[in-house]
């Protein structure tokens, strides 16, 4: 909403459904900007915010009920079953510091913990922390763009259950067809659109499984599958002509 008129503008100047509108779209959590060198950087910050980049995640897993620290390195260990420990430290600088302790076994049963600052996780853990992380906002509606970069396909499936069970609602983008094949076809009907261009460069949406040549691929293949069986360009032709259509039955 940064940026925009409606954020210029006094409530007596606005309808109601406009102040409505405004104070739900001020509450989005985007994060859509993803920085893993960001991410690393232990901003500081009260507001309670993750941040589009990533900026205050440390900052915010820092300033957790130590119950819901607990929640998040449980849900954490489901992805990552090393994982035994968050933990956030400030530095002399007063940045914040974030240590994950992972814990690898021996043969003869003991075991040894390792201790790496998120300076040295990969970014796919990053990402994971921060969609695990979130569920905790009070936001009502988060925002994840293009969320199979850095994460390893084979813990995507539990990436998109993650989604499915999430409190809040989420948008997520994806250019990745292994995404929509652990979405089931009902879900996938009426939750999966397609965002694209027409002709005059004006940015259009439709449900994707909505149009005649994705409906018949659904018939016999999975969302994911149907998706690659397709060229979108011509998707997307298709989608602006029943458009189109549409308005002229009007």
């Amino acid at each position: 909403m940064s940026g925009s008129i409606l954020s210029a503008l006094d409530d007596s100047a606005l309808p109601q459904e406009a102040v409505i509108f405004r104070n739900f779209m001020t509450n989005v959590d985007s994060h859509d900007l993803l920085s893993p060198k960001v991410m690393r950087s232990g901003r500081f910050a009260s507001a309670g915010k993750i941040g589009s980049a990533g900026e205050y995640l440390i900052s915010y897993i820092h300033n957790l009920e130590k119950s819901a620290q607990d929640t998040l390195r449980t849900n954490l260990y489901g992805y990552f079953p090393q994982v035994v420990n968050i933990d956030t430290k400030t530095e002399l600088d007063g940045t914040l510091s974030l240590l994950l302790t992972e814990r690898f076994y021996n043969e003869d049963g003991s075991h040894t913990d390792v201790v790496t600052n998120a300076k040295h996780i990969n970014d796919g853990m990053l990402r994971i922390l921060i969609i695990l992380a979130s569920q905790r906002s009070s936001s009502k509606f988060q925002q994840f763009d293009e969320v199979e970069n850095g994460v390893n396909s084979e813990i995507t499936e539990k990436l998109v259950e993650t989604f499915i069970r999430s409190p809040q609602q989420v948008l997520i983008t994806t250019h990745s067809p292994i995404i929509l094949n652990f979405i089931d076809e009902e879900l996938a009907k009426n939750s999966v659109h397609l965002v694209y261009k027409n002709s005059q460069g004006h940015t259009k949406t439709t449900k994707f499984f909505d149009l005649d040549s994705t409906a018949r691929k659904l018939e016999a293949l999975a969302p994911g599958e149907a998706m690659l069986d397709l060229h979108l360009s011509d998707v997307a032709k298709e989608a602006e002509k029943s458009r189109i259509e549409g308005l002229k039955k009007l």
